[in-house]
């Protein structure tokens, strides 16, 4: 299912905001980066999503406590309490896919629908409450038993959702845990660190499925992060250092999830040298981050569906903490096309601090979180569109770098070089010049004989011998 819209009263920093997440032919957004400084709530902003997409009971087990996520700035008076206005409120509308209509269930409603009628997800917690009410129902029928409690009581496939937060790492080879609950089980990352069953699919797949599925899947893993056919490939394939393959040979393939990450799989390039094998647990934390939750990716809708799912027909929504985490610039400007081409069913809802993760973007798919005034946190959409703009220009309109120099002592270069430049300057300028100077020596920056020579009027220095 996709995400269409959003609203949120007094969550966290949000006092009342609602965003859409519909392009502009009305259809869902499918990749959508949110921007904010440190504290602006980006992660309250997937975790809100989490919580309305996994209906009453999932979203306390997810939340803990409810009450965490009141606006703390604002505290209702005696008379307000117990009132709607003293609510944290999430409402979100999810749209299921056309596609995989005929074969979803909806729970409360008779079969077969025309057409796949949007789902409406409601929670609210009243003041103090450390607990979630709430409700859910269908755009065509409100009265009915609210569904979004069966869809994840019940682990119905075709409702998928996924997230990922900031500690995405490869498992320790052993026997993963497979997930009880899983349709909310995918979501823990996002609300406090939760290992990733990431390559443990391979055993996991094999056990509840056979060794055809288990094989199915590691092929697929390997077809995503290095390419094939129509695949791009997620991990890089330009730079000094580059995973040329992942190798699947001798005896049928990996033999488990301990062989895909510990055998030595991965051949690495350096340069134009020979290939180096290396298993994954010695890659950098870059590619095991980005292989964890794609690995993990695959596993689940594989899990859902019980048989590997090509990328280009996998469907649902995935929401991704600092979906930059570890990876080079280079590697950032590179990682949303190739997300787009290989999975492009899936609607995924990213935060980053990167600017480079912004050239492969419109400016629709870039959600600005800024604050007002009083501290309360709203989302817009830029003016400038991020795929025509240079990265000087990315860290200026994105980021408010505005500096040519990022830092003081970039500055002071600057600005020694400007009144070195001037013939005739004022005692005052002369006085500026020589503090400068002896600032950027103390900084251990030497601007050089001849600029030194022009800006003090210097005789030219004997050289040695």
């Amino acid at each position: 299912m996709y995400l269409e819209r959003l609203r949120l009263e007094h969550v966290r920093l949000f006092e009342e905001d609602e965003i859409s997440f519909v392009d502009a032919a009305g259809a869902p957004r499918m990749f959508t980066v949110i921007l904010a400084e440190n504290g602006f709530a980006k992660t309250t902003l997937l975790q809100a999503i989490a919580l309305a997409a996994s209906g009453v009971g999932g979203a306390n087990k997810l939340a803990s406590n409810a009450a965490s996520f009141f606006d703390k700035r604002w505290t209702p008076p005696p008379e307000a309490i117990g009132k709607s206005e003293d609510y944290c409120w999430i409402f979100a509308e999810f749209r299921p896919s056309t596609r995989c209509h005929l074969r979803r269930e909806y729970p409360s409603l008779p079969a077969p629908l025309a057409h796949p009628p949007l789902l409406r997800s409601n929670l609210f917690a009243p003041f103090e409450w450390k607990q979630f009410q709430g409700s859910s129902g269908y755009s065509l029928d409100a009265s009915k038993q609210p569904p979004m409690e069966s869809i994840r009581a019940k682990d119905l496939p075709y409702w998928f959702v996924a997230g990922y937060g900031a500690s995405r790492t490869l498992p320790v080879p052993q026997p993963p845990t497979e997930p009880g609950n899983r349709s909310i089980d995918r979501l823990q990352s996002l609300f406090r660190p939760s290992p990733l069953i990431a390559t443990g699919f391979m055993d996991v797949l094999e056990r509840q499925f056979g060794d055809d599925i288990a094989s199915d899947y590691a092929r697929t893993l390997r077809d995503v992060l290095v390419g094939a056919e129509e695949l791009p490939g997620i991990l890089p394939r330009h730079g000094a250092l580059r995973v040329e393959d992942v190798e699947l040979r001798d005896s049928g393939g990996a033999r488990g999830s301990g062989d895909l990450v510990e055998a030595e799989r991965f051949l690495l390039r350096f340069g134009d040298a020979e290939e180096v094998k290396i298993p994954a647990v010695w890659l950098s934390a870059g590619y095991q981050s980005t292989i964890a939750w794609i690995a993990d990716l695959i596993g689940q809708v594989a899990l859902d569906a019980g048989a590997v799912i090509p990328p280009a027909e996998m469907e649902g929504l995935v929401l991704i903490d600092e979906i930059d985490l570890h990876l080079h610039p280079r590697w950032q400007t590179s990682l949303v096309p190739a997300l787009r081409k290989t999975f492009p069913r899936l609607q995924f809802i990213a935060t980053t601090h990167s600017p480079m993760i912004l050239p492969g973007l419109a400016p629709h798919e870039v959600l600005l979180l800024r604050a007002d005034s009083r501290g309360s946190v709203r989302a817009e959409f830029p003016e400038d569109d991020p795929r025509m703009l240079t990265a000087a220009q990315l860290y200026r309109e994105f980021f408010g770098v505005q500096d040519l120099f990022p830092t003081p002592v970039g500055n002071r270069l600057r600005r020694f070089g400007l009144l070195a430049g001037i013939a005739e300057r004022t005692d005052t300028e002369e006085a500026e010049l020589h503090a400068l100077l002896g600032a950027l020596r103390s900084d251990g920056i030497d601007p050089g004989p001849f600029e030194r020579r022009r800006a003090l009027k210097a005789e030219p220095e004997q050289e040695p011998g």
